[in-house]
């Protein structure tokens, strides 16, 4: 039998009160109540009341009269539910729980030396050697191979959280993050990371020594390394748990902003000569580290919006 709500038990209740019992008529879909008759007798229906509620209705006694009350219940078939509108996130999408589950696979390959070259990577961002490489220099093995998807891990990671935080500040929220669209953020974020590669070599020839220039390509790769391990994680909590993009995509532009703030420092150390350095280097960070910035953060924003 069909449930009856609230305000539809009160207003049949009050219809039929003032209703006589013969004027009321059910309908095919309709549910009948009948309350106790006037001398007093149990009505078998009676077990489908909710006897404080009618003692609430009538406090004068709703035994003294008769009521019959109709209360008309449209089918469920008829009517169905209300459609509601899918919640579609990042973390139902089989394009971004692929990428993810790759990129963790294939790191396991390197689990035994990324230990090692993690902390390398770390004294390549804040150290800054003199002189040649020699035999004696103790690099670990799988260098190249691990850099290399370090650095893949942070073109993806930091093109999710740049995504993130553009759905965030346009508004529309999670619904832009599609799989074509954040593909094309990571596709952005990708040739940033090629510009400013071709970039600092362009700039180390020029102004630095074969050993500066070779320091300086080492620190910005340890700290896009570096950086593929830190925002991983907060690009794995904006897939799966929309939420909390405003506060992971807070945490990636402060880890980038920090990494980039040891690159840079390691960079005036290489190339400070003289007071008339600063000029070039002023102009550098115009160049190379604002104004590209801002194109990517634009060209990203139309990709996606």
């Amino acid at each position: 039998m069909p449930s009856i709500s609230t305000d539809a038990l009160d207003n049949a209740l009050h219809v039929s009160a003032a209703t006589p019992a013969d004027t009321v008529a059910a309908t095919p879909d309709s549910v009948i109540i009948i309350p106790a008759s006037a001398d007093g007798v149990v009505s078998p229906f009676d077990a489908t009341l909710d006897t404080a509620r009618l003692q609430a209705l009538f406090p004068a006694g709703y035994s003294d009269t008769l009521y019959t009350a109709v209360a008309a219940v449209p089918a469920a078939w008829e009517s169905g539910l209300e459609p509601v509108g899918r919640d579609i996130h990042p973390g139902k999408s089989t394009v971004f729980i692929s990428v993810i589950a790759l990129l963790f696979v294939v790191m396991t390959f390197s689990f035994r030396t990324i230990g090692r070259l993690l902390r390398f990577y770390g004294e390549e961002l804040v150290n800054v050697r003199r002189g040649r490489d020699n035999v004696f220099d103790d690099r670990p093995t799988g260098d190249t191979r691990v850099l290399v998807l370090l650095v893949i891990q942070f073109v993806v990671s930091a093109g999710i959280l740049l995504a993130g935080g553009i759905s965030v500040m346009s508004g529309a929220g999670h619904a832009l993050m599609t799989p074509v669209g954040v593909a094309g953020v990571i596709g952005i974020v990708g040739l940033y990371y090629i510009f400013e590669l071709a970039a600092y070599t362009v700039v180390g020839y020029t102004f630095a020594s074969t050993d500066g220039r070779r320091e300086w390509l080492r620190g910005f790769n340890a700290s896009q390394a570096l950086l593929g391990v830190v925002l991983a994680v907060p690009a794995i909590l904006v897939i799966f748990y929309p939420a909390t993009i405003r506060w992971m995509t807070a945490f990636g532009l402060l880890g980038y902003f920090m990494a980039r703030l040891f690159f840079i420092s390691k960079g005036f150390r290489i190339f400070y000569d003289k007071i008339g350095s600063l000029l070039y280097f002023i102009l550098y960070l115009c160049t190379l580290e604002i104004i590209p910035l801002i194109l990517v953060y634009n060209c990203s924003v139309f990709e996606l919006v």
